[in-house]
């Protein structure tokens, strides 16, 4: 089981709308409250409420792994371009998901 057991572990690639996956709405919560998680292979820093999320999602989803797709990882934060490009598609992104958690 590695090093850290109890690590959340993520995985982030991309697809398209015509994949299967849940779209995650949630409060984002402070910056100054942040968790370590393992995307791909390296350490991240998350804002709490997405760990919190993370960790009881797992429990739910322990036998088989789900896709999500979460706007905080998903779009990059830093950039105006891709936010306002993302921000326009973002109706045909929830429409799609085969589930929407908030």
């Amino acid at each position: 089981m590695g090093l850290y057991p109890g690590l959340i572990r993520c995985r982030i690639w991309h697809d398209t709308v015509d994949a299967e996956y849940t779209c995650l709405s949630y409060n984002w919560g402070s910056e100054d409250d942040e968790q370590l998680v393992l995307m791909n292979g390296h350490g991240l820093g998350v804002r709490r409420s997405f760990w919190d999320f993370m960790a009881t999602t797992r429990k739910k989803h322990a036998k088989r792994p789900c896709a999500f797709w979460i706007d905080a990882l998903s779009i990059h934060q830093n950039s105006t371009d891709e936010r306002s490009h993302q921000v326009a598609w973002m109706s045909q992104v929830y429409s799609n998901a085969v589930e929407v958690l908030s």
